[in-house]
């Protein structure tokens, strides 16, 4: 599962992931659901485990198969999310944390489908007119 953050300055919260599966490649804050967690339990949990940032979970933005390391494909249940409180900061798996204007997106390297997902749930702003996960 993820969480998908946007600024008011239409800024999109990433993570450098640290570790494997994709270490090395930027993408939206997320991980594994441990037993017995909801997934919005586990966004809550691991947003603030990755990037200090304690959240709102609302309504789901994509669910996508996508294929992180040679050996599995991750089903990700994407959520937006809205900041409550915290300051920014990478932490446990992710090597890095900020919010990315598109002009800065376009030169990192990402997760495969990241794009393609970002705006169909309509990031940057104005890329989906059916989006409209806006938050923070």
């Amino acid at each position: 599962m993820s969480a998908l953050v946007v600024d008011a300055d239409d800024r999109v919260l990433l993570i450098l992931r640290g570790h494997q599966p994709a270490q090395g490649l930027w993408s939206v804050p997320g991980g594994s659901v441990e037993p017995g967690e909801s997934l919005e339990e586990a966004i809550v949990r691991e947003m603030a485990e990755e990037t200090a940032l304690h959240v709102v979970v609302g309504k789901k933005v994509w669910v996508a198969t996508v294929e992180l390391s040679a050996e599995a494909d991750y089903e990700i249940h994407c959520f937006a999310c809205s900041v409550k409180s915290g300051e920014l900061m990478a932490s446990d798996d992710a090597a890095a944390a900020r919010f990315v204007r598109w002009q800065d997106y376009e030169t990192l390297e990402t997760t495969p489908q990241l794009t393609l997902l970002l705006a169909k749930a309509g990031w940057p702003r104005g890329a989906d007119a059916s989006g409209g996960f806006f938050t923070v």
